[in-house]
């Protein structure tokens, strides 16, 4: 038990990511321009504005928060279950 509650602060810890759902071309001397699908790591997010700052091929910037998705990370152990139990399944099922 101790070992997932070292991997759940871990993961805790890990850069957020987001994916754009939009092309972004925003002018501005401080914006993060990207293009739909691109990767985002997101560094900062500020409530008030809906802005996040984020960095994407190198370069950081802000961004409008509803160009992006954030994407949801499972925790390593949840990931691991799941591959055991449908490995489980399936081969009960098949064999």
């Amino acid at each position: 038990m101790e070992r997932l509650k070292i991997v759940t602060e871990k993961l805790s810890k890990v850069s957020k990511i987001a994916i754009a759902i939009v092309d972004n071309s925003t002018q501005g001397k401080d914006t993060l321009n990207f293009v739909k699908d691109d990767l985002i790591t997101v560094l900062e997010k500020n409530q008030e504005t809906n802005w996040w700052k984020g960095k994407a091929k190198g370069k950081t910037g802000w961004f409008p928060a509803d160009f992006v998705e954030a994407v949801v990370l499972k925790p390593f152990s949840v990931i691991i279950l799941s591959f055991i139990y449908f490995n489980f399944i399936f081969y009960f099922t098949f064999f």
